[in-house]
């Protein structure tokens, strides 16, 4: 996470986009324009280019935002694992979605996240 984030601030600096509403604004309008290409894909390829230039266009609304995103991701990440059972697997619904474990535990993001917003 840490190389994504450190490309896409480079990307950022770059292009004069400074932590800011008006930068958190243009990347929730290029979140919502990479979202419609993923809807809109012809096949693999273009979905797969899509679902990282979501993941630039996300990490870039964050940082417009100044959160810390290598500590909010590194704590949603330690979420995530405690959904795993003593013998290293997880319990899954009929669908194959993960489910919620005695033991798991919601991340607390409000450490990475700015006072001022």
């Amino acid at each position: 996470m840490k190389q994504v984030v450190k490309d896409v601030a480079t990307m950022m600096k770059a292009g004069d986009q400074k932590p800011s509403l008006a930068s958190a604004n243009l990347h929730r309008s290029l979140i919502n324009e990479e979202y419609s290409e993923w809807l809109h894909a012809h096949n693999v390829v273009e979905e797969v280019d899509a679902c990282l230039d979501l993941i630039w266009v996300c990490t870039g609304y964050m940082l417009s935002l100044g959160v810390d995103v290598t500590g909010a991701w590194n704590e949603v990440a330690a979420s995530n694992r405690s959904k795993t059972m003593p013998d290293g697997k997880c319990l899954k619904d009929e669908n194959g979605k993960i489910l919620k474990p005695e033991g798991y535990f919601k991340p607390d993001l409000k450490p990475f996240i700015p006072v001022i917003f």
